[in-house]
């Protein structure tokens, strides 16, 4: 019998439990904004509506706390789930079943992920993606070569967040974002105040600016917010 890989004991079952998880789909996120989208869809701006959303996320999320772990918490409910974006691309059911099916970089899903995802997921979701937005934004060449397979497009179903951030990651706290974040709204306001306002009205982007940074410190407070949960 082959000896287990691991350090110490508590590796050797944190490692155990990682490497024979099947990794699957968990639509827990999915279900969650797609909730929320349905009952407030346009009351807010779309900066703000996305840190709303964030808040309600956080607020319901399973906490996965796992026995052995010093640092804890899941992208998903559970170890080796993958959650769903379906403001970014919405998988047809097609989709989830061949990812469920395939052999190399499988993603498990259930009978009741599908219903799920057919029912209530696709119906919301349908002409409101970022994908299906950036497709129709192309020009028909563009979409007759991505068609044809001659390339593909990395932002077509992710989104940015887990290509960026640098050295901040290590070096910048949320506390430290909310306090530049709160520099920089402190500067607009003046900005606004000394403008000759009926000569100069603030410009449509200016307000959208303002938004956006609005939603960044709210995201900073709730990004921290699910710390305190119990």
């Amino acid at each position: 019998m082959a000896a287990k890989r691991g350090m110490n004991e508590r590796i050797q079952k944190l490692r155990e439990l990682s490497v024979t998880t099947p990794v699957h789909i968990d639509l827990e996120r999915a279900k969650i904004e797609t909730e929320f989208y349905k009952e407030n869809d346009g009351k807010y701006s779309i900066p703000v509506m996305r840190s709303m959303v964030l808040k309600e996320y956080f607020s319901k999320k399973t906490l996965y706390l796992g026995e052995g772990e010093l640092i804890v918490g899941e992208k998903g409910k559970d170890p080796q789930a993958s959650p769903t974006f379906p403001e970014l691309c919405c998988h047809s059911v097609e989709d989830m079943t061949v990812m469920s099916e395939r052999d190399l970089v499988s993603f498990h899903t259930t009978e009741e992920d599908r219903k799920l995802q057919a029912e209530e997921i696709i119906p919301f979701w349908k002409g409101r993606s970022m994908r299906e937005k950036l497709l129709a934004a192309m020009t028909p060449e563009w979409n007759d070569c991505y068609s044809a397979g001659m390339f593909t497009e990395f932002m077509e179903q992710r989104g940015p967040g887990h290509t960026c951030g640098g050295e901040q990651v290590f070096t910048t706290g949320y506390m430290d974002y909310k306090e530049k974040i709160k520099k920089t709204m402190i500067n607009k306001i003046v900005k606004l105040l000394t403008l000759p306002l009926i000569k100069n009205p603030p410009s449509t982007n200016f307000s959208i600016n303002f938004l956006t940074i609005f939603a960044y410190l709210f995201c900073c407070k709730e990004r921290a917010s699910i710390l305190r949960r119990d």
